[in-house]
């Protein structure tokens, strides 16, 4: 009988307790004591974990800055052919405000005096310095001589 208990795998000798039944997870460890019984995995049919969700940085529907009620967004495209007879409107936007401040307005009518002197076909007629943004009525020779003249 104690041969047969030999034999058996349930059953494994430890210095301590003698002859203790084991679990057949567990094995000897290499100092010669019981080692910790293994972790079981159940394959149980779960669903996939939903995206992380992340509020920092990247990519996202809805992510930017809205439009501005009440203003249009500007549409870029050609100008119509530009006639050196006719007169051109033109608005120019400033992020840096207020343009009409007692700093700033000097340094704005000195670059629209610089800008028509520099420019041999382009000057600037009339303008009109508002809080955020320039009313320009500007004469050019040619298409080329308007987009120069507006780009500096």
């Amino acid at each position: 009988m104690l041969e047969s208990r030999l034999s058996d795998p349930s059953f494994v000798s430890n210095r301590n307790q003698g002859r203790t039944p084991v679990s057949k997870q567990s094995s000897v460890s290499a100092r010669g004591g019981k080692a910790r019984p293994k972790q079981l995995t159940l394959a149980l049919p779960l669903p996939p974990p939903p995206p992380p969700v992340s509020t920092w940085g990247g990519r996202r529907a809805g992510a930017g800055r809205k439009p501005a009620p009440g203003r249009a967004r500007v549409r870029h495209a050609a100008r119509p052919k530009h006639a050196h007879a006719h007169p051109v409107h033109v608005v120019l936007r400033s992020k840096f405000r207020p343009l009409r401040s007692q700093f700033t307005f000097p340094t704005v009518e000195l670059a629209l005096a610089r800008a028509t002197r520099a420019r041999l076909g382009f000057r600037v007629v009339h303008f009109s310095v508002q809080h955020d943004h320039l009313h320009l009525i500007v004469e050019a020779s040619s298409k080329r001589a308007l987009s120069r003249g507006m780009q500096g």
